[in-house]
C-alpha cells in the first residue's frame, strides 16, 4: 500500500492521492457519504432518516483516523476508523458512485487498516450496510453476527457485523 499522500493510478482514473482528512473536509465528505448511500435502492425517506449518520463533522475529523481519496475531480471517496469501548471500528467507507468498482474503496480500506494498526488496533469491527457486505468479505473480513436495523416496510432488516483482523 502506498504511503498516505502518495499517488497511485487505479483503473484509468488518473492520479489519485490518499491523504489524511482535515476538519475543513467535513462538508464534502458528508456529501460523498450521502451520494454513495443513495446509489443503493433505498427509499428516499430512509435515506433522509440516515442523513445524521452520514454527516461528518469537524469534531469527527479531529477524533477519528480519516483517509481521503482525491483526484483531479476532487474528493472521490473516504474512510474513517474510530475507537470505541471494545476496540476499533470502521465508522465510514464511501466512494462516489462514478468511481465505484475501480479499487478506490479497497485502497482506502488498506490505508485505514495501516493507520489503525499503527495506532494499536489488532482488528476492526464493521457494522456493514447489507449492500456492502460482499465488499468487506472480499477484503478478508469475516461475519461475526448481525444486529437488528428495522426500517418502515422492512422490519426484519439486519446489519451484518463483521471483523477484519489486521495483519502484523
Amino acid at each position: 500500500m502506498p504511503p498516505v499522500d502518495d499517488f497511485f493510478v487505479p483503473d484509468n482514473i488518473g492520479n489519485v492521492r490518499v491523504r489524511t482528512g482535515r476538519p475543513s473536509d467535513a462538508g464534502p465528505l458528508s456529501e460523498v457519504a450521502q451520494e454513495a448511500k443513495a446509489l443503493w435502492p433505498y427509499h428516499p425517506a430512509w435515506l433522509e432518516s440516515w442523513r445524521p449518520q452520514l454527516t461528518v463533522t469537524e469534531q469527527d475529523l479531529e477524533r477519528m483516523i480519516v483517509r481521503v481519496a482525491e483526484s483531479n475531480d476532487g474528493i472521490i471517496g473516504f474512510g474513517a476508523v474510530d475507537r470505541f469501548s471494545g476496540g476499533w471500528e470502521i465508522a465510514h467507507l464511501w466512494v462516489k458512485p462514478a468511481f465505484t468498482r475501480r479499487g478506490i474503496g479497497r485502497t482506502i480500506l488498506g490505508h485505514l487498516a495501516d493507520a489503525a494498526r499503527e495506532a494499536g488496533a489488532q482488528r476492526l469491527r464493521i457494522e456493514s450496510d447489507p449492500q456492502a457486505e460482499a465488499f468487506y468479505l472480499s477484503a478478508g473480513a469475516v461475519r461475526t453476527g448481525s444486529i437488528p436495523a428495522p426500517m418502515p416496510g422492512a422490519p426484519e432488516r439486519e446489519l451484518p457485523v463483521l471483523e477484519l483482523v489486521l495483519e502484523s
